[in-house]
């Protein structure tokens, strides 16, 4: 290569300056590339270096650039030209470039005497990658830190803070500015406590330290809880300089913290609270919580009932206090057995013997997934079952003591009553010869009827003690209930006409048939009317109405506008040889024996006796059948009738 001699001076002056390991090249004041060293050709084998010389700058570094520079930045190589070129014109810092090779160059450049320029480039390769792995390292020190919600920190050897990194801001509301120079002593909101006091000992003897945990003060005045963890740095001769650390917020884990200790607080409370025993187990069958009325259920294994033993260790020693009271062998069947139970809450509770006390152990689950498990003194509890046992045999065996009774004095009195009625008839009737006055007639005549009233009180009490004893029983047939009011209306007519009733049948002639017995059909609806008669002034009304139900079932109602009841006497009225006590009933004549019995012959078919009244208003009395002795057909319809 032939160098003009003009420019000798300048190539000297170059050489001179040059103290670069790599290369240099020079460019006229016109910015004509004049001369390029080997290793310009080396960093870019693609170009032809000696081609290029005494070519416009612009046009060797568009070659330069198309075979493969990078700024630092991805720019599209028309960008990166325009960058270069500019930076060309006042290069006043190194630039710096990575070849397509993946070597990277500082180039800088000089302006000489006379126009020319002198560009300077050195291989930086190696103090890039130092660089880059430093960075690297940094970066992901810095990642590892902002993404685990810390931050870093160093102090001097005064421990005043002089670093912290960006993630300390969304925690405490200060920048790492505002708390440069501060120290961590002046930073805890509660002052000096035994663990902060340790820790300034620990700073003072330069020992490293882990999740020191202090409360300090955001800038919202709201208290934070702060984890600080350190180790110590020295210098090259072994002073010490200060610490490095990480540092987290736990506000969130101490509150946490805080609110499981308050709730287990009163938890323990509420268990100790309790007259039973308590046994809570985690998910993983580790006892967490006990209580004090445990110890004493537990005498002689309270021991070994600890918090952390796991559940199969609290069953075999609670089984090894309930064998030895028993005297029996515990066996490891048993054990497992009962294990089975603790882990299946929903089987039954179990109660069982404990020397003279009764124990019932209750598994329930937790919302946590364990098990809770109470042992209940039972002991009153049993006795007092047993004394109810006792007292409702007792009074069953005194209520079929009396049912026998009345049974059996009914039949005793039925057969002489039936005599008296028919040799009272007999004279009544004069068979067998007239009689000397008729005073005798009228006597007999009392007789007759007192003695009929009195075997009807009699059969009542044989009806209602077969029905309390279980020996009634319905054989039952379609039965017109039309035809049954007809024939009940009938036989209370005239005593309702001497008073000065009026009569109503409003029932249907094609209402569905019932399955029951027309006798007891009958006898239900004529206790019910003579009832009515009984408690209702002259110039009322008694109505019978029927009508089906929404499930299918039939009512048949009694309704008068007789004198009424308050709800307790109605309550009052429902029990067998009961009256109400007042005014106004203790005119009418009876034995309390209707209402019960007409309860009980409805009981009998499955149905309901239903009884409404009013003081002053009247009472309505409903026979209500069930769905089931409904029958769809009417059966043999009567005339409905209606009296007066």
């Amino acid at each position: 290569m032939v160098v003009r001699a003009d420019i000798a001076d300048h190539l000297q002056e170059l050489l001179d300056a040059d103290d670069s390991e790599f290369g240099f090249v020079l460019l006229d004041p016109d910015d004509i590339l004049v001369y390029a060293s080997k290793g310009l050709g080396q960093a870019f084998p693609g170009v032809d270096i000696p081609s290029k010389l005494y070519r416009p700058y612009a046009e060797v570094l568009g070659a330069l650039i198309t075979v493969g520079t990078q700024t630092g930045k991805a720019l599209a190589p028309e960008d990166q030209l325009e960058t270069h070129l500019k930076w060309h014109e006042d290069p006043k810092y190194p630039l710096e470039v990575l070849t397509n090779k993946g070597q990277w160059i500082r180039y800088r450049e000089r302006r000489l005497k006379g126009g020319y320029t002198a560009g300077v480039f050195i291989d930086i390769t190696d103090v890039k990658k130092r660089e880059l792995l430093l960075a690297t390292r940094e970066q992901r020190l810095a990642d590892y830190a902002e993404a685990g919600s810390e931050w870093l920190w160093q102090t001097d050897e005064d421990h005043r803070y002089t670093y912290f990194s960006q993630g300390l801001l969304p925690h405490t509301g200060f920048s790492p500015e505002e708390l440069i120079g501060k120290c961590r002593r002046d930073m805890i909101a509660n002052g000096a406590t035994s663990e902060s006091l340790e820790h300034f000992a620990a700073l003072e003897e330069h020992r490293a330290f882990q999740d020191f945990r202090y409360p300090t003060k955001g800038r919202d005045g709201k208290i934070l809880y702060i984890s600080v963890s350190g180790v110590p740095f020295f210098d090259k001769d072994g002073s010490f300089k200060g610490y490095r650390g990480v540092g987290q917020d736990v506000t969130p884990h101490v509150l946490a913290e805080q609110r499981e200790e308050q709730a287990h607080a009163r938890l323990s409370d509420a268990v100790n609270g309790l007259h039973g025993g308590i046994l809570m187990f985690d998910v993983n069958e580790r006892l967490i919580v006990t209580n004090i009325q445990s110890r004493n259920l537990y005498s002689g294994v309270a021991d070994r009932i600890k918090v952390g033993i796991p559940m199969q260790e609290a069953v075999a020693a609670l089984l090894q206090r309930d064998y030895e009271e028993s005297g029996k062998t515990l066996t490891p069947e048993a054990i497992t057995c009962e294990l089975t139970r603790w882990r299946s809450p929903h089987l039954s509770d179990l109660q069982f013997p404990l020397g003279d006390a009764w124990i019932e152990r209750r598994v329930a689950p937790t919302k946590a997934g364990g098990a809770l498990i109470m042992e209940i003194d039972v002991t009153a509890l049993k006795r007092r079952e047993r004394e109810l046992e006792l007292a409702k045999e007792e009074a069953e065996r005194a209520n079929r003591t009396r049912t026998q009774f009345m049974a059996q004095m009914s039949h005793e009195l039925r057969t002489p009553l039936n005599s008296i009625i028919g040799f009272a008839e007999v004279i009544h009737d004069e068979l067998y010869g007239e009689l000397p006055s008729p005073k005798y007639k009228d006597f007999a005549n009392d007789i007759r009827e007192s003695g009929r009233h009195l075997l009807s009180i009699i059969n009542d009490i044989l009806d209602l003690a077969k029905g309390e004893a279980g020996q009634r029983t319905l054989n039952p047939e379609p039965v017109s209930v039309p035809e049954a009011a007809v024939a009940s209306l009938k036989l209370v007519k005239q005593r309702a006409d001497a008073i000065g009733l009026t009569l109503v049948n409003n029932i249907p002639n094609d209402l569905p048939a019932v399955l029951s017995e027309d006798k007891l059909v009958r006898q239900m609806l004529i206790n019910l009317i003579s009832n009515a008669v009984k408690f209702t002034e002259s110039g009322g009304t008694i109505t019978i109405s029927a009508e089906m139900a929404r499930d299918g079932g039939l009512n048949i109602v009694v309704e008068d506008t007789g004198i009424g009841m308050a709800e307790s006497e109605i309550e009052q009225a429902m029990l067998p040889f009961t009256q109400i006590d007042s005014d106004l009933t203790r005119q009418y004549e009876g034995t309390g024996l209707g209402l019960p019995l007409v309860d009980s012959l409805m009981k009998l078919h499955d149905g309901l006796f239903r009884l409404e009244s009013t003081v002053g208003v009247g009472t309505r009395a409903s026979l209500c059948f069930p769905a089931k002795a409904v029958i769809a057909e009417a059966v043999h319809p009567a005339e409905a009738i209606q009296s007066t």
